[in-house]
C-alpha cells in the first residue's frame, strides 16, 4: 500500500491539468490516477479524471468521478458545474438542475444560464 502522500498528489494534480490543457488526455490521466494512488480523496484529481471522461465523451463516468468530487470538496461550485454537465450530457436533468442550483447558490456566475436552460429542458 502506497503511503498517503498530499503534497506529490497536488504535484500530479497539476501535471494532469497541463497535460489535459495540451490535449494530451493519456498523458492527464496517468497523472491524475497517480495522484488518486497518492491520496484517493484529492478533490482535484477527482474532477481531473471526470474531465478527461467527458473529454472522451464518456460522460456517465464523467459524471461517477465529478459527484466524488463534488463529495471530497461539497463548496467548491466549479465542480458542481461540471457535475452538472455531466449529468446533463447522461439525461439526468433533475440531477443536473439540481447540481447548477446549488453552484448557483455558491456564487458560479455561469451556472445560472444552465440551470435555465435545464429547467427549460424539464418544462418547469
Amino acid at each position: 500500500m502506497v503511503e498517503r502522500d498530499p503534497k506529490r498528489a497536488a504535484q500530479e494534480c497539476a501535471a494532469g491539468e497541463e497535460a489535459l490543457k495540451a490535449g494530451r488526455t493519456d498523458a492527464a490521466e496517468a497523472a491524475f490516477e497517480r495522484a488518486i494512488g497518492l491520496d484517493r480523496r484529492n478533490p482535484r484529481a477527482l474532477i481531473g479524471i471526470s474531465d478527461v471522461h467527458f473529454d472522451r465523451g464518456s460522460y456517465g463516468k464523467a459524471a461517477q468521478y465529478a459527484a466524488k468530487a463534488v463529495a471530497a470538496a461539497p463548496t467548491n461550485a466549479a465542480y458542481r458545474v461540471r457535475l452538472g454537465d455531466a449529468y446533463y450530457k447522461v439525461h439526468r436533468y433533475p440531477e443536473a438542475r439540481d447540481a447548477y442550483a446549488k453552484a448557483v447558490a455558491l456564487g458560479d456566475a455561469t451556472a445560472q444560464a444552465r440551470l435555465d436552460k435545464v429547467i427549460a429542458k424539464l418544462g418547469e
